[in-house]
């Protein structure tokens, strides 16, 4: 029999599965098409390589007025050290960031703490930060973010001027895809929803390794091996 793709396993995992969290995510993948979302596989291991290919297609969609949200499945990146090395090798591609913090006292104890980000237009003009999120098969990862591939998911689209609290924005996220897609009733139930259904996915603990601002997380052993302690 043959053996789904890892973007059909990723897509399932995150139409199916509870455990996601994040409603806007799910509520995404089953209508991409309203809401620009593009799917891609990047492959390799190499984490240079990699790099290089996610950024080549971020860029690629960022200059897409058509799109605003990127699924990317690394289909061959299978452990965490590759994926903190395609992390850091990020960080030397044109518009894109990358900061490392100890978060500590997580359930799992002491982690290092990634922020991956890559600037992208504001309606109105000017730029933004877009935080991306890191997802994968790694018991390092709270249980809202441990897919059963390797992905990265990001809003690439015009980050809008404002936010419903009506301050500028001075970051992205993917929940900016919905901001002009719902009713400002709808969005904010489906805001309560994740907040309520990501902390019943975590056990009821706030587990700061699954906020926003946290892309992804390595142990400190991890960090250790492969010399990016911050």
């Amino acid at each position: 029999m043959n053996q789904p793709s890892p973007l059909n396993l990723y897509r399932d995992w995150k139409r199916k599965r509870a455990d996601v969290g994040c409603v806007f995510a799910r509520y995404m993948a089953l209508k991409p098409e309203r809401f620009g979302q593009r799917e891609a596989i990047v492959r390799g291991a190499d984490p240079v390589t990699v790099a290089r290919a996610v950024a080549a297609r971020i860029a690629t969609f960022v200059a897409d007025p058509e799109v605003a949200a990127a699924t990317l499945v690394l289909s061959e990146v299978d452990d965490l050290a590759t994926v903190a090395k395609v992390a850091l090798a990020l960080g030397a591609e044109p518009e894109w960031t990358v900061r490392r913090t100890v978060l500590q006292d997580t359930p799992i104890g002491d982690v290092v703490a990634f922020n991956v980000v890559r600037n992208i237009l504001v309606q109105g003009g000017g730029t933004c930060p877009s935080e991306a999120l890191v997802l994968g098969p790694f018991r390092t990862f709270p249980k809202t973010r441990r897919a059963p591939v390797t992905a990265l998911e990001m809003f690439v689209g015009a980050g809008p001027a404002t936010q419903r609290d009506g301050k500028p924005t001075l970051k992205a996220h993917l929940a900016d895809v919905m901001i002009d897609g719902l009713t400002p009733g709808v969005f904010d139930r489906m805001w309560e929803r994740t907040r309520s259904e990501r902390l019943r996915s975590l056990g009821g603990i706030d587990d700061p390794r699954a906020k926003a601002k946290v892309s992804f997380v390595i142990s400190m052993a991890v960090a250790t091996s492969i010399g990016c302690l911050p």
